[in-house]
């Protein structure tokens, strides 16, 4: 039995598992689905977060360790993988607590990744066209940072702390 600790389909089918047992055998098996291997634990990833998110043209990210150590977060759709952000530069760690804040893309591959920084705190970043900018961060404007997902418009909600009590649901806006 396969036991499957993430799972979500787009509006247009696709399909994305995350497998707690290997695939192998499932994969070769006739069905009613199409497989895509995405990334696998017998590549370079050594250990795959809990959290995932699917955009509705077939792109996953998600965050990893890899064989090497290092943490990542990475996208791919049955191609080579593309490492949007890296333990070797600003962060030490991503997903959150237990692993448990998915990065979140949209339809024009737009990623927010939550990570733990190297210099303290956590942060949102997004990530446009390689480039990583800051959203938020536990180092200044707020105490407690949750998880965040962005629309097809490019908006970001989060939940977040700024205090000890106050808690809500933040959607900022980019100022050029």
């Amino acid at each position: 039995m396969v036991f499957f600790t993430s799972r979500s389909i787009s509006r247009r089918g696709f399909l994305t598992l995350l497998a707690g047992t290997p695939l192998a055998a499932y994969l070769s098996a006739p069905q009613r689905y199409t497989f895509t291997l995405i990334a696998g634990s017998n590549g370079m990833v050594r250990h795959f977060d809990r959290g995932l998110a699917l955009n509705n043209l077939g792109m996953v990210v998600f965050s990893a360790t890899l064989q090497t150590g290092e943490a990542g977060v990475f996208t791919g759709n049955g191609g080579p993988l593309s490492q949007i952000a890296s333990s070797r530069e600003r962060f030490t760690s991503f997903g959150g607590p237990y692993g448990s804040y998915a990065p979140t893309l949209n339809d024009a591959g737009t990623i927010v990744v939550y990570g733990d920084l190297q210099t303290g705190g956590t942060a949102l970043y997004l990530s446009r066209g390689g480039q990583l900018m800051p959203i938020a961060d536990t180092t200044h404007t707020f105490a407690y940072l949750g998880q965040a997902f962005i629309n097809n418009r490019g908006t970001v909600v989060f939940s977040a702390r700024r205090g000890a009590r106050a808690e809500g649901l933040t959607a900022p806006e980019l100022v050029d």
